[in-house]
């Protein structure tokens, strides 16, 4: 589990996120040259996931969750030097540095799994009979017809 003292580093990342100048990121004024579709969903992709992760982060190893905190500055640290260049150098670089976010946004989804867990043991959803009936009557249903598909094949 995830030390409180270490989950202070966390907080400052999701507020980064959470507070980047959008008109300096998105640059409207540029009109075709603007990157507010694209950037717009990453940024809000981001700080939805890095707000979950931060809530969850207390069930979830140190190391798991220091890996996360590295991957959602790398975006803002990207996002954040994006937003700061000037025009010609945020035409040139918008491209490179969105594939590179889009990059750690596939490692922060191959790190979200323990906090998705944690997220599922705190809801109480591994206790609640009524899903556990249901997924044993789905698995009695399936079987029933793979049964039936076997018999029509024999015969």
């Amino acid at each position: 589990m995830a030390e409180k003292e270490f989950l202070k580093h966390f907080l400052p990342v999701v507020d980064n996120l959470q507070n980047i100048d959008k008109a300096k990121l998105f640059r409207n004024y540029l009109g075709e040259e603007s990157s507010e579709p694209i950037l717009s969903s990453i940024l809000l992709l981001a700080q939805k996931k890095s707000k979950f992760a931060l809530k969850y982060a207390i069930h979830v190893d140190t190391e798991t969750v220091r890996l996360i905190i590295q991957e959602f500055n790398q975006v803002f640290n990207q996002l954040n030097s994006l937003a700061q260049c000037d025009n010609d150098e945020y035409i040139r670089s918008k491209t490179k540095v969105i594939f590179n976010i889009n990059e750690n946004l596939e490692n922060i989804n191959h790190q979200l799994s323990p906090f998705v867990t944690a997220a599922l043991e705190e809801k109480g959803i591994f206790d609640d009979e009524e899903i556990n009936e249901k997924y044993k009557f789905t698995v009695k249903l399936i079987n029933n017809e793979v049964e039936k598909a076997i018999k029509k094949i024999d015969t």
